[in-house]
């Protein structure tokens, strides 16, 4: 009988142990969230949308840049398998613009941001991108008609100039959205 009872105040100071046990990891958790200045956004999807844009914007450069060699050399022939490969590298541009849009666009929503003016800003520089990247897909998609034409060559060429520097833009108001 001694036995069980001895059980018993043993699971009955155990059972308060184990409250006061949660009650203060319950205090940690408050305290810790109180004083951790807020919780960051996970820019990391956004990030992923922004360096894929990126590594098709840069592929998309590399065949434009072999097919203008190609049609300064008048080979329409050769450039124009070029231009088709960077026509559509600027479609996938578009489609991943999207996306970053979408995402930067959601970010903002949802207060995920710690900089409102830079995450309103990447959120316009996204939307601009979207218009830009179906801007070069139009420019290039003449110069696949056209793949002599120097003109259209220019139009391409200034196209990705602006592209260029819109990304670090873009870049960098993400960045500091998050800083």
């Amino acid at each position: 009988m001694e036995a069980v009872q001895h059980l018993d105040i043993q699971d009955r100071s155990l059972e308060k142990g184990g409250r006061r046990g949660f009650g203060w990891m319950a205090f940690l958790l408050g305290f810790f969230v109180l004083f951790s200045g807020g919780v960051q956004a996970n820019p990391t999807l956004a990030a992923q949308y922004l360096q894929q844009t990126k590594d098709h914007f840069q592929l998309t450069k590399a065949y434009y840049e072999v097919g203008r060699t190609y049609s300064i050399a008048g080979n329409a022939t050769a450039a124009v398998i070029y231009f088709q490969s960077a026509y559509t590298g600027a479609l996938r541009i578009t489609a991943s613009a999207n996306d970053l849009y979408r995402e930067n666009l959601d970010t903002l929503s949802r207060g995920q941001y710690r900089n409102l003016q830079y995450q309103q800003l990447a959120v316009s520089y996204s939307d601009q991108l979207r218009a830009q990247a179906k801007t070069l897909s139009v420019y290039l998609s003449i110069l696949i008609q056209s793949p002599l034409s120097s003109t259209a060559r220019l139009n391409v060429e200034t196209k990705v100039m602006q592209i260029t520097q819109l990304l670090l833009q873009l870049e960098q108001a993400m960045r500091l959205a998050q800083a």
